[in-house]
């Protein structure tokens, strides 16, 4: 039977270092690293990353400002507050979530590379793209650390990605081809691409227009991640309930969330204490 993943072990792990590093700030008579989230749209799952975020903070001591806009919201408005946070200088780092991928990559590109915590200014995107070593990995790196900690070898493996509504698959994508993998990203989800689900050693779902799963063949023992804002359908919350061929689910955010939290927060840390360089 297969089993769906709960990356709060993980979580704690890294938090756990991060509370550590926080702490030795401190003893050095420093304040300690401050991030900024601002979340886009209200919605439980906003409201759980804000409080996974909460929890994080406060277990590690480090300081968070949130701030919380309408769904509808201008770009203009978003663009004055990142402009404002940019120009603060106890600011250490700012994270951004809500807005469809197409928004949240002109908006990543405003907020400055020095502050830019999860890796999606165009500056560190094409530092990881072309394979050059950064010390921001961008969303998706933490599955990745996931599925080697779950057994997995990537070198070799098949990844098949579809749809990128969130922007979640064209980064994992990217990120297991730096991994040595076989990729396969599919955009059209009126049918499912029969031949390459038989072929995944591990399957990224990022869209929530999936057609019917009668029918559609998985390789066995195959790894799903699942990135879709509705979870629904044929991949359940319950083990029991999965299909025969899945080995292991890996939901996001509930599963992955805690994970990309704590790696948010260690990428924080580790920009307090090495400013980046952008000529580096």
């Amino acid at each position: 039977m297969g089993h769906i993943w709960d990356g709060g072990n993980v979580a704690r792990e890294l938090l756990e270092r991060v509370r550590e590093e926080v702490a030795q700030i401190r003893r050095e008579g420093r304040p300690p690293p401050v991030l900024a989230a601002i979340s886009v749209g209200e919605s439980p799952l906003h409201e759980h990353i804000q409080a996974l975020h909460a929890a994080a903070c406060r277990l590690t001591g480090i300081a968070s400002q949130v701030y919380v806009f309408p769904q509808h919201c201008h770009d203009r408005t978003i663009l004055q507050m990142l402009a404002e946070l940019n120009a603060t200088p106890t600011v250490t780092g700012i994270t951004l979530y809500g807005k469809p991928s197409t928004s949240i990559s002109e908006l990543g590109a405003a907020i400055t590379p020095e502050k830019d915590v999860d890796g999606m200014h165009p500056l560190h995107l094409g530092r990881f793209i072309t394979n050059q070593r950064v010390r921001r990995l961008p969303c998706g790196a933490d599955i990745v650390q996931l599925l080697r900690r779950a057994g997995l070898t990537l070198t070799g493996a098949h990844v098949a990605c579809i749809g990128d509504a969130s922007g979640l698959g064209g980064l994992l994508a990217l990120l297991c081809l730096h991994e040595h993998a076989t990729v396969s990203a599919w955009r059209e989800t009126t049918a499912w691409p029969s031949e390459v689900l038989q072929r995944a050693d591990v399957l990224v779902l990022d869209t929530n227009d999936l057609p019917v799963m009668a029918g559609a063949v998985l390789k066995p023992g195959v790894v799903v991640v699942d990135a879709r804002h509705r979870p629904d359908g044929w991949l359940p919350r319950r083990p029991e309930g999965l299909p025969e061929a899945v080995s292991l689910l890996i939901p996001v955010p509930s599963g992955v969330g805690p994970t990309s939290v704590a790696r948010r927060l260690a990428s924080l840390v580790a920009m307090y204490r090495l400013p980046v360089h952008l000529n580096s």
